[in-house]
């Protein structure tokens, strides 16, 4: 379950990135998860989820695609997709603001999150619920096969 959790929190990062950079907010996002349709029985669900105001903050999404993927994930389904959207897109400028939901987001402290990230690389900032064991690795072009447990693989150095 914690694997497709952190998939769905980085698929909604980068849904609202690309909304803050459309000048966009969003008050709906569409959460799924179906396992393959050639399993002996095919599972599919979805949930709805609607905001109170219109938002691409990080915060308010992630919370809302936590409380869905609670209702989503099923033990023993081994899930073949999963995926985020966002529904009824509006503009940032042409926000219809509500009297009783005032609006939660606070664009100062995504924009500053956005700035550091595009100064000093992607994911320099980002949210515990994105996971902090990231799949890196070191580069290895061209290593010697089994360098380390074998004599006859190192190189000869002939002087």
């Amino acid at each position: 379950m914690n694997r497709y959790y952190k998939h769905w929190v980085n698929m909604s990062v980068l849904q609202q990135l690309t909304a803050r950079k459309q000048v966009s907010n969003f008050k709906t996002m569409l959460v799924f998860a179906s396992n393959s349709q050639h399993y002996e029985r095919p599972v599919s669900y979805k949930v709805v989820v609607h905001f109170p105001s219109p938002t691409s903050c990080t915060v308010d999404l992630t919370k809302g695609m936590s409380g869905a993927a609670v209702q989503l994930l099923r033990d023993g389904v081994r899930y073949y997709l999963i995926g985020i959207g966002v529904i009824d897109l509006v503009s940032d400028k042409r926000n219809q603001l509500d009297l009783f939901n005032p609006p939660t987001a606070n664009p100062l402290r995504m924009l500053s999150l956005d700035n550091i990230n595009q100064r000093y690389g992607r994911d320099t900032l980002f949210l515990a619920a994105q996971g902090v064991e990231h799949n890196w690795a070191m580069l290895r072009d061209s290593p010697t096969p089994q360098y380390t447990t074998s004599w006859g693989c190192l190189p000869n150095i002939k002087c």
